[in-house]
């Protein structure tokens, strides 16, 4: 009786933190989530981003979870949440890319606003969202994602 009720208690827990990360379809006015969550151990890193694992690993990557979606039935992106082992760890990744032409937009703990990309830390999480396709309303569909996201991030 005991293991029954154990089993039946873990079926009944919500979703893990990594997959609530991310807004369900329409939750962000515009988007639409088009796939399920995946989710990546550190260890399992390189088949999600081949060739580019190595300094996430470097800088204590936990876990990624990774969801696409669609902004209007137009613009295609993909979010991306990264579980450091410290905020510092997720502060090495954001400053290690160029910020060029970058807004720092009040997003975070620290944020870089591209014309097709949002990358920004809260505590030892990294985002980042890539849109596929470059339009006149990407930046302020990508913000209005990227506050979906932190909406749903640990205090």
């Amino acid at each position: 009786m005991l293991l029954i009720a154990i089993a039946t208690a873990s079926c009944k827990r919500g979703p893990t933190a990594e997959t609530s990360f991310f807004p369900a379809s329409n939750e962000v006015e515009g988007w639409v989530k088009t796939g399920a969550t995946r989710t990546f151990a550190a260890a399992d890193l390189w088949k999600y981003i081949d060739g580019g694992a190595e300094k996430y690993l470097k800088a204590g990557v936990q876990s990624a979870s990774t969801s696409d979606y669609k902004f209007q039935n137009k613009l295609e992106a993909v979010a991306d949440v990264y579980s450091m082992a410290s905020a510092d760890g997720a502060s090495e990744i954001l400053e290690s890319e160029p910020a060029g032409d970058a807004k720092t937009p009040p997003l975070g703990d620290s944020a870089r606003l591209h014309s097709q990309s949002l990358v920004f830390r809260k505590g030892p999480l990294l985002v980042q969202i890539v849109a596929y396709q470059q339009y006149p309303e990407n930046q302020q569909a990508l913000l209005d994602l990227g506050r979906g996201i932190e909406k749903r991030l640990p205090r």
